[in-house]
């Protein structure tokens, strides 16, 4: 059974690292299509878990509306980024990405508003200060690297991928060499009658 489990990870890493150099030298508009795809569905159950936990925070109509419409916004970009990719790829991925862009840094506004208003109630901020920050710092490099996202997802997905994979296979190499030497050898064994 361990030889099979040790055959069944070497399979697995050559396949994850062989998966990974399709990755980082195939077509790249398949993955930068399914990246769109994956952004776009993160973008929807942000959108739809702000919505839902809304009610957990007591604060005023203006704080209320700024969630309800950086949820709704985040909704949309997310249905447009599943979407677009029907239409020209290039053209698509550079408008989603200022698209994208300009949600999160509407969401950051949003989140830090709702962190203030939260803070004077009483009520916990961390997870709002961290969202902000995070949609911050994703909105201005989505600004900066426009061009240069895609294919910095890619790659870093292919050595991700690729890394994964070696590891594995070196955890079932370095597995197999230790299982070897803990092999219990024959031992000789001479029995006495004591008179």
């Amino acid at each position: 059974m361990k030889r099979l489990q040790w055959i069944v990870q070497l399979l697995l890493s050559v396949i994850l690292i062989a998966f990974g150099l399709f990755i980082l030298f195939g077509e790249k508009e398949t993955f930068i299509t399914i990246i769109m795809v994956i952004l776009g569905t993160l973008a929807i159950v942000s959108g739809i878990v702000s919505i839902a936990t809304l009610g957990t925070y007591k604060f005023g109509k203006f704080n209320h509306g700024a969630v309800v419409v950086k949820s709704t916004v985040a909704i949309i970009v997310g249905v447009l980024a599943i979407i677009l990719p029907l239409a020209t790829l290039y053209t698509t991925w550079k408008i989603f990405i200022y698209i994208l862009a300009a949600e999160m840094a509407l969401s950051s506004i949003i989140s830090f508003l709702t962190a203030v208003a939260a803070h004077s109630h009483g009520l916990p901020v961390s997870r709002l200060i961290q969202e902000g920050l995070i949609s911050l710092l994703v909105a201005i490099v989505l600004f900066i690297f426009p061009e240069g996202v895609g294919s910095l997802i890619v790659v870093i997905l292919g050595i991700a991928v690729m890394v994964v994979g070696a590891t594995i296979g070196g955890l079932a190499i370095y597995q197999k060499k230790h299982s070897d030497k803990d092999t219990i050898e024959a031992v000789d064994v001479e029995i006495t009658k004591e008179s």
